[in-house]
């Protein structure tokens, strides 16, 4: 994975693709594509920041870079490029999943200031409204177009999402105030985290109209990320010791993946091979480095 002080890995495509951000020379965070040994640095659109957070089977990269008068805008690099995708009308966007027909979403800032989930095809970036309030994002899109995020609802509270065919579904909670969906499968399992009864945040699987509290690693905290066709879900969780560690969740068993000797991790993505991505301390304090597993 990329050499440098700082790197994490957010997304990895299913030919061994890691997509992610790494700090070069000690300066600005770049956004990387690291293949079989090899690092790409993707650039940036005009400014110094660029960070890479989804992939597709094809190889397209989306996220966000800094342009020349210093607005974060989303991305889409294909073919070696990066193409800009504008705003709702605001300064601000970041694109978070593309599927394989290179359909983007993330959040956009509108003209009256707030961030609002989108959803980018063939050069136009679509708004998907909210629940009733003011803010939503989107973090996720399968194949079949379906779209994983939050949304605020009327009363203020935040909840996990999914859209399709132009409609936003409210994914409810596990019995507490707030959710949010992170991501979803091509058979259009939904993943993230929620409240509990007790105000504390588990990571859920949302599958059949059901969302499942997928417990955690001993403490009280823990929260879904990625999810494949076979059901693999990763996340982070609470230890017993109180530290957050990288989890793979399967077959009911959420199993730890440890660290690379440091403190914490935290898994971002997993393909439909089961190889997983995140981001892990080194030894001794050390800061975050992007890891795979296989």
């Amino acid at each position: 994975m990329p050499e440098g002080a700082y790197s994490e890995a957010y997304a990895v495509g299913d030919r061994a693709q890691f997509v992610g951000g790494a700090e070069v020379s000690g300066q600005a965070l770049r956004g990387f594509l690291w293949q079989a040994g090899n690092t790409v640095d993707l650039g940036t659109l005009g400014g110094d920041y660029s960070e890479a957070r989804g992939i597709n089977r094809r190889g397209d990269v989306v996220g966000a870079a800094e342009t020349p008068g210093g607005a974060q805008h989303a991305f889409l690099r294909r073919n070696g490029l990066l193409l800009d995708l504008g705003t709702l009308g605001g300064q601000f966007s970041q694109a978070y999943g593309v599927n394989a027909r290179a359909e983007v979403v993330g959040g956009a800032e509108v003209p009256a200031g707030g961030l609002h989930a989108f959803l980018w095809r063939n050069g136009t970036m679509f708004d998907l409204g909210t629940l009733g309030g003011a803010f939503s994002e989107a973090y996720a899109v399968n194949d079949r177009g379906q779209v994983a995020g939050a949304a605020e609802g009327a009363d203020g509270a935040v909840h996990a999402f999914l859209w399709q065919a132009g409609r936003m579904t409210d994914l409810g909670t596990l019995g507490g105030a707030n959710s949010r969906a992170a991501g979803i499968s091509r058979r259009g399992w939904v993943v993230g985290g929620a409240e509990t009864e007790d105000g504390a945040v588990h990571a859920f699987l949302w599958r059949a109209g059901k969302m499942e509290d997928l417990g955690g690693l001993g403490g009280a905290f823990s929260e879904a990320c990625a999810v494949n066709q076979r059901g693999q879900v990763v996340g982070g969780a609470e230890t017993a010791g109180g530290t957050v560690h990288a989890f793979l969740w399967q077959g009911g068993h959420m199993l730890d993946l440890g660290t690379l000797g440091g403190v914490e991790s935290w898994a971002y993505g997993v393909n439909e091979r089961g190889q997983v991505c995140g981001g892990a301390e080194a030894p001794l304090g050390g800061a975050l480095r992007a890891f795979r597993l296989p």
